[in-house]
């Protein structure tokens, strides 16, 4: 895990409101492998979207990749308590994208749950929302990363919670920085839509572009 940590850069490959996918390069310049950062539409009626949205990306990739993020959906009825019961079929859209894009979950540590509504005991929802999905050619280029099953109790290895932790703070600071440049474009592009353009404008426009 140290090598790429210290000798790889990121270029990103593609990016919409939903994703981010970038390529982790050597020093070389040598595609090693995918990241690819989801926030899932929440709307029941577009969940789909997501799903294909996934196979997509996992199909023009040719890389060993790794998604992470809010996919906004579990899994099963372990992953949620407290509301109403998650529809089956919305679980198993969501494991139906996970097995055609040939994907394992790569677990978490401490509590299984990820997002929560509300703090009133007894009308508290939880779930887990957030995870890590890998294909199995990240797993063997990454093998402290091998799975296991998912159980809140489940103390992960030291070794494997100090690599996870890196990826973690690498994406958050990879993405956050791209998300947050992309929401000051699109608000400044937002702002000028309706104005009348002359050189201060335009030339503000090229160097945003």
């Amino acid at each position: 895990m140290g090598l790429w940590w210290r000798e790889s850069n990121v270029s990103v490959i593609s990016y919409s409101r939903h994703h981010i996918a970038v390529e982790v390069r050597s020093v070389e310049g040598v595609p090693l492998w995918a990241a690819i950062g989801m926030y899932g539409w929440p709307e029941t009626e577009n969940k789909y979207r997501t799903w294909d949205l996934m196979r997509s990306l996992k199909e023009t990739i040719n890389l060993p990749t790794v998604f992470f993020g809010d996919f906004n959906e579990i899994t099963s009825m372990a992953e949620k308590e407290g509301g109403v019961d998650r529809r089956e079929y919305l679980m198993d859209a969501f494991r139906g994208a996970i097995d055609d894009c040939g994907l394992r979950d790569l677990g978490f540590k401490g509590s299984i749950f990820t997002w929560q509504h509300g703090s009133i005991p007894g009308s508290t929802i939880r779930e887990r929302l957030d995870r890590f999905l890998a294909d199995e050619e990240w797993c063997t280029l990454f093998p402290q990363f091998n799975a296991w099953e998912d159980r809140p109790s489940m103390r992960v290895p030291t070794k494997i919670e100090h690599c996870a932790e890196k990826l973690r703070t690498w994406a958050w600071n990879t993405f956050g920085a791209v998300k947050r440049r992309i929401k000051k474009v699109e608000k400044e592009l937002g702002e000028w839509k309706n104005g009348i353009p002359d050189a201060v404008m335009l030339e503000k426009f090229n160097t945003l572009v």
